[in-house]
């Protein structure tokens, strides 16, 4: 079974369409990102994570409000090196105080 963590975060960046695939087929798809400074875990602290929106996101979501303090969970194994990820990855998004 997967382990899951809490990440608390603060958003730095929104940017739209930041990354996109080209297909076989000649259609493409473009990616809106968040980017995010972590603050806890003590392990990640100070660490930018960019997570990849695979659909719309409305102009009062959480993930475009700059400098808003999110609190989410996410499976450990998610977690890599490259620190990018797809918002599917991301679990019970909140604002936090």
């Amino acid at each position: 079974m997967s382990e899951l963590i809490q990440i608390k975060a603060i958003i730095v960046n929104y940017t739209t369409n930041a990354m996109h695939d080209s297909f076989d087929d000649g259609e493409f798809e473009f990616y809106d990102a968040t980017e995010i400074r972590i603050v806890a875990p003590k392990d990640f602290e100070g660490q930018k994570l960019s997570i990849y929106h695979t659909g719309k996101v409305s102009e009062n979501s959480l993930w475009r409000i700059i400098n808003q303090r999110i609190m989410f969970d996410i499976n450990k194994n998610d977690f890599v090196e490259e620190m990018t990820l797809f918002d599917g990855a991301v679990l019970n998004l909140c604002a936090v105080e």
